[in-house]
Order: structure tokens, then C-alpha cells, then sequence
């Protein structure tokens, strides 16, 4: 740990562990499967989408099927780019600052657990978008919140 933690200090980035492939390798099947889902689902939808809804869950805006791929792609980068900041510690801002070598694995940690759950976020949207299914995306933010609340604890107590 203390190895991680001085290549942490020296570069502000770290390398390449095990652990991080393991995610990264996890992240790319969930990002597959979501991804191939959504292009089922949009291939399979009657032309139109949902692209915006109220508070009511009522749809107010309606798009084409090509917005389902946009933003399928789109969200399956910002998972990408989240795992990619697990190499650079001091870009992930949490509300608790890592002092500590054990702070900094957890917030590296916290950022690919992060990453994984936004895997799902294209599956999540295109659900929305083509079947008018709230709720998927709900759990979703919620679940985020949740890793990022128990990951921030975590590294409080870890002082």
C-alpha cells in the first residue's frame, strides 16, 4: 500500500493494478450488454421515443430512434471517462479529502464501484426513452448515491 501511495504522491497519478484491470474488464462486459440491449430495444421501438418527461412522468418532448443511439454512446463514455479518473486521485472531489494512502485506494475505489454502476446508465435511458419506464432510472441515481455516501464514510472512519 505504502508503494501506492508514494507513486500517488510523486506523479498524482497512479499505474496499473490487477484490481483496476478487473474493473475496467467488468466495466467493458456491462457496457456490451447494456449497450446491446439498448440497440435492441431501439431497433425494435415504433419510430418514436420519450426525450424528456415531467414530474408527473408524463412525456413532453418526443425524438427520433437516432437520439437512442446518441445517447447511448454518449452515457457509455461518461462511464468510461469515470474509470479513467481512478488513474488521477486528485480529480475525484469528494466531500471527505484523502489524507491517507487507505484514503486514497477508497476513493480510487469509489470511483471504478462509480464507473460500474454509470455502466448501466445506457440500458437504463433507453429503457426510459423507448418503453416510458421511470423507475429504472430512479433506482439507478439512487444506487449512485448510495456507493458515494457509504465510499465517503468509509474514508471518513478510515482517518
Amino acid at each position: 500500500m505504502s508503494l501506492f501511495y508514494e507513486s500517488f504522491k510523486r506523479s498524482r497519478f497512479i499505474g496499473s493494478t490487477k484490481e483496476g484491470t478487473i474493473f475496467e474488464l467488468t466495466l467493458l462486459a456491462i457496457l456490451l450488454v447494456s449497450c446491446g440491449f439498448g440497440f435492441y430495444l431501439a431497433r425494435h421501438c415504433d419510430g418514436q421515443v420519450a426525450l424528456h418527461f415531467n414530474l408527473t412522468g408524463e412525456v413532453t418532448r418526443w425524438g427520433s430512434v437516432k437520439d437512442v443511439y446518441k445517447e447511448t454512446i454518449l452515457t457509455s463514455f461518461i462511464a468510461i471517462f469515470v474509470m479513467l479518473c481512478a488513474y488521477a486521485p486528485n480529480s475525484i472531489h469528494m466531500i471527505v479529502p484523502a489524507r491517507t494512502p487507505r484514503q486514497v485506494a477508497l476513493k480510487v475505489r469509489a470511483a471504478r464501484v462509480v464507473a460500474l454502476v454509470l455502466g448501466f446508465l445506457p440500458l437504463v435511458l433507453t429503457l426510459a426513452m423507448t418503453r416510458q419506464v421511470l423507475l429504472p432510472v430512479i433506482l439507478l441515481v439512487a444506487v449512485v448515491l448510495v456507493v458515494v455516501s457509504v465510499f465517503a464514510v468509509m474514508i471518513y472512519r478510515s482517518e
